[in-house]
This record gives C-alpha cells, sequence and structure tokens, in this order.
C-alpha cells in the first residue's frame, strides 16, 4: 500500500495554522451570527423560581429525625404539587395577577378572558414548572414569562 492517504499530525497542524486567518474570520462571524440571532430572533423569557422545604408535622422529640418524617416529607413534595396545579388554586393566581398588574400588561404572557375578566388557568398552568429537588423534600416551582414583572 502506497502513503497516498496517510497524513501525520504534524502536516495537519501546519495546514490548520496556514489557514489561521480563514478560522479567524469564520470565528468572528459565527459568533456575530449567534449573537444576532439571540438578540433579534429569539424571544425573551424571564425566569423565576422560588424553593419550599416541605416538612412532615410530625411532632418529633427531641432534636431526633426519623427515615419515615424524611419518607413522608418526600412524598408530600408530590402532593403540594398537584393541590398547586388544581385549578382553583390557579383560578386565584390568576385573581391575584388582575389586583395588581392591568389587564394590558398581562396580554403579554397570559390569555384574557375579556368577558369574564378572568386569567386563563391553561395559560398560567404553562408557564409553571414544579417539581421536587433531586428527588429530595425540598419543592422547587418555576414561572417563565415573557415579561420580568
Amino acid at each position: 500500500m502506497g502513503n497516498e492517504n496517510e497524513y501525520s499530525l504534524k502536516s495537519i497542524f501546519q495546514l490548520v495554522i496556514g489557514k489561521w486567518w480563514l478560522i479567524l474570520i469564520l470565528a468572528i462571524v459565527g459568533a456575530g451570527a449567534a449573537f444576532g440571532f439571540s438578540k433579534y430572533v429569539m424571544p425573551l423569557e424571564y425566569r423565576s423560581y422560588t424553593s419550599m422545604y416541605v416538612k412532615n408535622n410530625n411532632t418529633v422529640t427531641g432534636d431526633a429525625v426519623n427515615l419515615s418524617d424524611l419518607n413522608a416529607s418526600k412524598s408530600l413534595v408530590s402532593t403540594y404539587i398537584a393541590v398547586l396545579q388544581d385549578d382553583a388554586v390557579l383560578d386565584e393566581v390568576g385573581n391575584e395577577l388582575l389586583k395588581k398588574y392591568p389587564v394590558d400588561k398581562l396580554k403579554e404572557s397570559f390569555s384574557i378572558d375579556n368577558e369574564k375578566k378572568t386569567v386563563g388557568i391553561n395559560s398560567i398552568r404553562d408557564c409553571l414548572t414544579m417539581s421536587s429537588v433531586d428527588d429530595t423534600e425540598v419543592l422547587k416551582i418555576v414561572a417563565v414569562t415573557k415579561d420580568p414583572a
């Protein structure tokens, strides 16, 4: 077999170094395109989160914490998530939003029923994510909207 298709690392490195100007130009153009895309094409999203420690309200004598209390607290996280995603709770969240912000401002992030003057429950639900942090008794709630307020 001949040496027709064999290249050494030295020859490849020399080829790359010989085209340094092309690599620099392509890097600058790529960075500019990525900046332009993220600045002018991608929609802005604002993310806010809170974490809550869910504790089993079982009275414990002294400072002792047993495994069953921790497991009960972990299982309570999924119960809290189910309660917080309930329509009645989200409807109340919508009512509080209407008290705090004008309807025109809320229309930027949520669907509004003009007849009933209510915020759409599904639009609130779509912007919220609730989960247990690393399968612990910590509940993390994340809200993502197009408006920072």
